[in-house]
């Protein structure tokens, strides 16, 4: 059995959980620091979903556990939520600076007036991070990120 880790950090635990809720029919088990989620692709590959709260500093250290033997790493923010911009900068600076795990940005909401090149302009996009537009409400955005996500391990 395969089991690849994905970390997928964010400040709205309901937005970040989306993810694997359109993916996955069991629940989310709650752990101190972060919830897990299991998704079993097949008999032979499983993926462990770690949603961790980017704003606890307490738990940071996990990310140094799980983040280094991940297959990426996803961050899921909303574009519009002007307050916690400068969160997503921080935390990316922080990740790429002490990670070599692909970083997949996940911008909300998928149907947004921002002009994509505005995004990639302000995020300085690279060939180290990779960015997508999330729509919390389509299981084909999320088989679309995790596509990607797994494109980029192989």
């Amino acid at each position: 059995m395969n089991i690849l880790e994905l970390p997928v950090l964010g400040s709205h635990q309901d937005q970040t959980e989306k993810i694997y809720t359109l993916l996955a029919d069991q629940p989310l088990r709650n752990f101190e620091g972060f919830d897990l989620g299991v998704l079993e692709l097949d008999k032979d590959l499983q993926i462990y979903f770690y949603f961790m709260n980017q704003e606890n500093e307490n738990y940071h250290y996990l990310w140094d556990l799980i983040i280094p033997h991940a297959v990426g790493c996803l961050l899921v923010f909303n574009w519009l939520d002007a307050q916690s911009i400068e969160l997503n900068l921080r935390t990316i600076e922080y990740i790429e600076g002490r990670f070599s795990t692909p970083l997949h940005i996940c911008s909300l909401p998928a149907d947004s007036d921002i002009p994509d090149d505005l995004i990639k302009e302000e995020l300085e996009m690279n060939g180290k991070r990779r960015l997508y537009t999330f729509d919390p409400e389509s299981k084909d955005s999320v088989k679309h990120i995790l596509s990607q996500v797994l494109s980029v391990k192989s």
